[in-house]
């Protein structure tokens, strides 16, 4: 069985992003609202301090493995035989991989935060007009 590298890790949860994403932003009503109670049963229980934590250390995990990725590409794009082409082309084609994979995850880690923040941006307009109609309703 091949070990999971840290790459391919960052593929699998960019995919899971990706398919997130896809979900978050299909303007089905029922979708908001099971989303929004997802996101209120996550940050909102005894347990949301671990789920912050979570979420929090992923974004810096992510962020840290950005930040190798662009020093391995930084230090192969200047590694040059004595021609002037690069080194070891098939090296510094893994770093360049590497680079673009962690930075689209970190992409989608924000845009997923982003479009979590606006469902329930959204939900609390919803539940402020539906008071405000009750109120002018029993006025």
């Amino acid at each position: 069985m091949a070990s999971l590298s840290i790459n391919a890790l960052m593929l699998y949860f960019m995919l899971v992003e990706a398919g997130l994403i896809l979900i978050l932003l299909i303007p089905i009503r029922f979708l908001n609202r099971i989303t929004i109670r997802i996101c209120r049963a996550l940050f909102q229980t005894r347990y949301s301090q671990y789920v912050y934590a979570f979420f929090t250390t992923v974004a810096i995990l992510v962020t840290v493995n950005l930040y190798s990725a662009f020093h391995r590409y930084s230090s192969m794009k200047l590694a040059k035989d004595e021609n002037g082409r690069l080194a070891a082309p098939d090296v510094f084609y893994k770093a360049q991989r590497d680079l673009y994979l962690n930075g689209v995850t970190l992409y989608l880690w924000v845009v997923i935060t982003l479009l979590i923040s606006m469902h329930e941006r959204y939900a609390r307009a919803e539940e402020r007009q539906r008071r405000q109609a009750e109120e002018k309703k029993n006025q």
